[in-house]
Formats: C-alpha cells, structure tokens, sequence
C-alpha cells in the first residue's frame, strides 16, 4: 500500500531511486542477504544461495559469506583475520626499517645510526670479521669519529 502512495505522488526518476533505497536499505539491514564484495559488483547473495561459507558470485568473484573476505578455506575467519593484522605489522616494520635504517655493505644486513658521527658500525660484520684490515679500519674509523665528537662538542 505504501508503495504505491509513494509511486503515485513522485515522478518515475525519484521513485526509481526509492526503490533502489528500499532496496539497499533492505540487504544492508539483513544478516542473511549480503553484497557481494568485488569492485563494481552489485549483486546481493542470500543466505540460502550459499553451500558452505564459500560464495561465488554471478560476476566470477568468490568470498566467505560470514566476513565477506576473499574465500579463505580451510583456514577459518579468525585466522584470516590474524594474518591480516600480521601482514599489517610487519608492513610497517618494514617501512620503519627503510626509513632509518642502511644497508651494511658487507652483509647487507640493515644498520641503525643511533647518535654520534655520520660514521655506523655494523655489529654482525665487526663480530665476525676475519680480515684484520677491516677490524683496523673500524677501529680506527671508530677512534676518528670519538675525537671528531670530542672536537665539536667542547666549548670554544
């Protein structure tokens, strides 16, 4: 009844959107009709579509209906979730470690500069190093950095 008062007082534009309104409102509010999740896809799955939690979508696309994720079998939503959250830190460890750190150029491994001089000492390569010169050269680059503090530090 209502739907037809409604169509009778707006033009076919306005009731149009209406319809596709109720419409969204509807799925958005059930928990057994969902959207399917692909970009550009406007296909609402129901509950009763579903074999599993696996969907697959008209348009090709397959996710889990209970966290609406890509499909994730055997690994259950909790887990999904998990990773994602791994995946998320160790994405910013690493954007940390790019911005403060640089590369030894022995071993490669990332090295921090944590105060002092433009000089950085790589802990893995002067613990293992084997050739006297390059233990020489850090101690006497170290010894040069320690004066060079010394140098500008002390007041005029």
């Amino acid at each position: 009844m209502l739907d037809t008062a409604v169509q009778r007082l707006v033009d076919d534009a306005t009731y149009r959107k209406y319809r596709t309104f109720i419409m969204q409102s509807f799925v958005d509010d059930n928990e057994n009709v969902k959207w399917c999740p692909a970009p550009g896809c406007g296909n609402a799955i129901t509950a009763a579509m579903v074999d599993g939690l696996t969907v697959t979508c008209k348009c090709g696309y397959r996710f889990c209906f209970r966290c609406n994720e890509q499909a994730h079998l055997p690994a259950s939503c909790e887990q999904m979730k998990l990773w994602f959250v791994k995946c998320r830190d160790e994405s910013e460890t690493k954007h940390w470690i790019a911005a403060n750190t640089k590369e030894c150029p022995k071993c490669v491994l990332p090295t921090e500069k944590n105060g002092g001089c433009n000089h950085m000492t790589c802990r893995y390569v002067s613990r293992n190093s084997s050739s006297s010169s390059s233990s020489s050269l850090s101690s006497s680059l170290s010894s040069f950095c320690k004066l060079t503090l010394l140098f500008f530090s002390s007041p005029p």
